[in-house]
């Protein structure tokens, strides 16, 4: 790509929203495993069947891992009002 201004603008833009979003979850005490990729794993544990339904309700799509794997799901960064949707739901679901 040759418009480097606007990668530089996506990138930081990107960046912004992600530390934010980790910041949200250490706030909640949700586990994830930090990512240099556009997405991040998010352990929900024994909350995990009332999250998925709350996601499920408000049409949010997640990815989640086999049942071995436990209460994990992938989630991919959105955009800045998207996310705060997203942790507004799982606030609600995880108390």
């Amino acid at each position: 790509m040759k418009d480097i201004v606007f990668q530089k603008k996506a990138l930081l833009k990107n960046q912004i929203i992600k530390d934010w979003r980790e910041a949200e979850l250490k706030k909640l005490d949700v586990k994830f495993v930090q990512s240099q990729t556009n997405f991040l794993f998010i352990y929900l544990g024994a909350s995990k069947n009332k999250v998925f339904k709350a996601l499920n309700d408000k049409n949010i799509l997640f990815s989640t891992w086999p049942k071995e794997k436990g209460g994990w799901i992938r989630v991919t960064i959105g955009k800045g009002s998207e996310m705060k949707f997203f942790i507004e739901i799982l606030k609600q679901s995880i108390n």
